[in-house]
């Protein structure tokens, strides 16, 4: 929850600026000497990836071969300290906004990123934080998925995700599992969530809903406070504010 906040705070400050015609953005970040410009190809040996995108839609898709790709595009040329930064620390990657303390203008500035990730890797880890932006992901095998996101609409489709952890402001979820993760936790403060999942999986549906209807199509069973469908192994857990959730088969 205070990951939350924070991501709100920043997208509230975004648009402060905007309103206020003030256009430098305070955004700073560790080792930042560290990290190269543009656009990059990455043939290097990557377990984990940690992008922080401050403003912009980002698009996760799956690449062919065995390097990862990343690249941006923006309304306007951009200088140097605009462009997004990368940095291979070992085997993560990490990827940031801009440069770090650069007192950039975000005035008019539209930026998205495309990461390319081939899903043959096989990656420990991959974790999202995101202010301000649509996201649109297509993951493949994934210890880890961690996705902090402030405000924008959320798409991701998931064929081999073991751990899936977000934590969404505002914005629609639309999440489609191939198979459900081992354990699964949905938080949502404004928005609906629409969850895709095999007829036949095995799970143990636990929901904390304040306002909102709650539907689905799979052959669950209530258990005490839970719905377990199959033989309950997997675990997925929503806490939504306020929103609909609305769960169906594939």
């Amino acid at each position: 929850m205070k990951k939350k906040i924070c991501l709100c705070l920043m997208v509230l400050a975004l648009a402060a600026l905007s309103l206020a015609g003030c256009s430098t953005l305070d955004y700073s970040y560790e080792n930042a000497d560290k990290y190269t410009a543009g656009d990059k190809v990455i043939a290097d040996k990557i377990d984990k990836i940690d992008l922080d995108y401050v403003a912009g839609n980002v698009d996760i898709t799956a690449a062919v071969g065995n390097a990862i790709s990343v690249k941006e595009t923006a309304n306007r040329e951009l200088e140097e300290k605009e462009m997004v930064h990368t940095w291979v620390d070992g085997t993560t990657l990490r990827i940031k906004y801009c440069a770090s303390d650069c007192g950039m203008s975000v005035e008019d500035l539209e930026k998205n990123l495309t990461l390319a990730v081939p899903k043959n890797i096989g990656l420990d880890e991959m974790k999202l934080d995101l202010a301000a932006g649509d996201l649109k992901a297509d993951l493949g095998k994934i210890g880890k998925f961690k996705l902090d996101a402030a405000a924008g609409d959320l798409d991701v489709t998931a064929a081999g995700v073991k751990v899936f952890d977000v934590d969404a402001a505002a914005g629609n979820c639309t999440f489609d599992f191939a198979k459900a993760p081992g354990k699964t936790s949905i938080d949502a403060a404004a928005g609906d969530i629409k969850i895709k999942l095999p007829k036949d999986c095995d799970l143990t549906l636990k929901i904390d809903m304040a306002a909102g209807d709650l539907n689905f199509d799979l052959p669950f069973k209530k258990k005490d406070k839970a719905y377990v469908c199959g033989n309950g192994s997997s675990v997925m857990s929503i806490d939504c504010a306020a929103g609909d959730i609305n769960i169906t088969g594939r």
